[in-house]
């Protein structure tokens, strides 16, 4: 950690594991393929709070951003309070990281998307530079069953799940074959994801698309085949 700080620190892996140790809930999608489950990456994240050596750092009054680099070249620029609420993970649902995860250590901001939590964290510099603060994640409606193109019976149980990365959601919405738009109510805390489902009998024999929102996010839609 270094810049328009006082006390300028550097910190072995080891270092970091023998300081206070942390643990936030954060769920981290894809921005550019929101509908793929596969992409999530959600749990509880370990490691050192950011306020903590912030405090230690004794950053200059006047310091607005800080920039995040990461060992493969990449950088985040963001406003130095954002990592107040932030954590340099080590540890992902009580498992030391992966490479892919970030290992040795990711900055672990909750509603940030995947792609803007930057993995491989080597140095966080404080600048006296205004920098617009990253676009929060929108809530996803997934229906994760049945899939795309399957071919179903008379009757069926449609399931999903509803993540919500940066803003609680107080339901899903769905409409079948661009019919009105209906409700199952459910409570997501920002942060977290639920599962829902739906008990349906078609009308009859045919082509139907199921589509899925919440309030704020885009449309999950699928077409399936009853036989």
């Amino acid at each position: 950690m270094h810049g328009r700080v006082q006390n300028a620190a550097v910190l072995s892996y080891n270092d970091l594991n023998q300081l206070p140790s942390t643990t936030i809930n954060a769920i981290l999608c894809c921005a550019t393929e929101p509908h793929h489950p596969e992409h999530l990456i959600a749990g509880e994240w370990q490691g050192v709070a950011l306020v903590d050596l912030m405090a230690d750092a004794l950053i200059d009054a006047e310091v607005n951003s800080a920039i995040v680099y990461s060992a493969d070249g990449s950088q985040l620029a963001l406003p130095a309070a954002w990592l107040e609420h932030a954590l340099l993970a080590t540890m992902l649902n009580g498992r030391i990281l992966t490479p892919e995860q970030g290992y040795p250590a990711r900055l672990i901001i909750p509603g940030l998307t995947a792609c803007q939590s930057p993995r491989w964290v080597e140095r966080i510099e404080f600048v006296n530079e205004i920098t617009e603060p990253p676009q929060l994640a929108r809530n996803i409606a997934l229906i994760t069953s049945p899939q795309t193109g399957a071919n179903v019976g008379e009757r069926l149980l449609v399931e999903g799940l509803v993540i919500a990365p940066a803003q609680a959601a107080a339901g899903v919405e769905l409409s079948i074959d661009d019919g009105p738009w209906f409700t199952i109510p459910m409570q997501v805390k920002s942060n977290h994801a639920a599962r829902w489902s739906l008990d349906w009998t078609p009308p009859g024999a045919g082509q139907y698309a199921l589509r899925a929102r919440t309030a704020s996010s885009s449309v999950h839609q699928i077409t399936i085949i009853v036989s």
